[in-house]
């Protein structure tokens, strides 16, 4: 039930479960059971999202990296390689706990929305947001690509790849999306290294 949720939430939840609570919604089955679950994960959250914290994150975030990533030195794991899409969701869902007590409208489930919601209310930097934002739509672009070619990392030694990469993405050629490749995940790297903390 809601209720035995509500309960479980406010007394056994680990950490991770805030955070996967800050993406869950309805998909299917009784509406009024789905609002009821979502005004409950609401309330969990901004009474408890405050209380989770950078080192539970970070150190869930370098288990993910070390036991999961399939980066190596010859490729990048857009996904879950350092400065990649996961460590940029992981920084804005620690934001959006630790911020949502005092604005919950920052409790949205879109990265691109709660960034920008996170601008406005003066957590981010606007140029942080925006680098945030445009980095999200270009890994999310990028990786979209490689799944359409059955790929989940991009190899250093596929010429064609990085070609068609650099073309699709509008760039002059591969040196100009490695180099934007490895600033993004610089940024993204050093933008979680001083927001969480």
């Amino acid at each position: 039930s809601v209720n035995a949720l509500r309960d479980y939430y406010s007394g056994n939840a680990a950490f991770w479960e805030f955070q996967a609570l800050l993406k869950a919604r309805p998909v299917a089955g009784d509406i009024k059971t789905g609002e009821c679950f979502v005004d409950m994960a609401r309330d969990i959250l901004i009474r408890h999202g405050s209380l989770v914290f950078a080192s539970d994150i970070r150190a869930m975030r370098e288990r993910i990296q070390k036991e999961l990533a399939k980066e190596i030195a010859t490729s990048w794991d857009i996904k879950l390689g350092l400065g990649g899409i996961e460590e940029l969701e992981f920084t804005v869902q620690y934001l959006q706990l630790k911020n949502c007590n005092k604005f919950p409208s920052l409790l949205v489930q879109g990265t691109l929305d709660a960034v920008q919601r996170m601008k406005r209310a003066e957590i981010l930097k606007e140029p942080d947001a925006d680098f945030m934002g445009n980095a999200y739509i270009f890994y999310r672009t990028l990786e979209s690509y490689l799944r359409l070619r059955e790929r989940d990392i991009l190899k250093k030694d596929e010429e064609d790849i990085l070609n068609a990469v650099s073309e699709f993405l509008g760039l002059k050629n591969k040196d100009e999306l490695i180099g934007k490749l490895d600033e993004t995940r610089a940024k993204v790297r050093n933008l979680y290294n001083l927001l969480v903390i």
